[in-house]
């Protein structure tokens, strides 16, 4: 659907919909951390979510916790969010998972691009 010069999409983000006005306004973070065991990812996880009990967070950017899944010791990430959303709570949230990792990483992409990535310490 066009709508003067820019295209809009809808786009369904942890049971939310937003109207994207271009592809390029949404990052993507893909990627995983591996940990040497379950306490250790616990405890990461822990840390991460400490970061999203801030009052005066959206309600998109207390849905971080819905864009990870945990298999044995390594937790993954995918997400893609619209660009208005809170890059400074997504840099808190994965820098918490990435401390503490053996290895691993999560890209943050925008149409195609990596703007940035955070890596664990072993990777980095």
């Amino acid at each position: 659907m066009a709508h003067g010069r820019h295209a809009t999409t809808t786009v369904r983000i942890a049971a939310r919909e937003y109207i994207v006005h271009m592809l390029t306004a949404l990052l993507e973070y893909r990627g995983s951390f591996r940990y040497i065991d379950q306490a250790t990812l616990d405890r990461a996880v822990r840390d991460a979510s400490e970061h999203l009990e801030d009052d005066g967070l959206s309600d998109l950017d207390r849905e971080w916790m819905s864009f990870v899944w945990r298999r044995g010791t390594t937790v993954h990430v995918e997400a893609i969010l619209p660009s208005s959303s809170d890059r400074y709570i997504a840099a808190a949230f994965l820098g918490a998972l990435a401390r503490t990792a053996i290895e691993g990483c999560v890209d943050v992409k925008r149409g195609g691009h990596v703007l940035d990535a955070f890596a664990s310490k072993a990777d980095a």
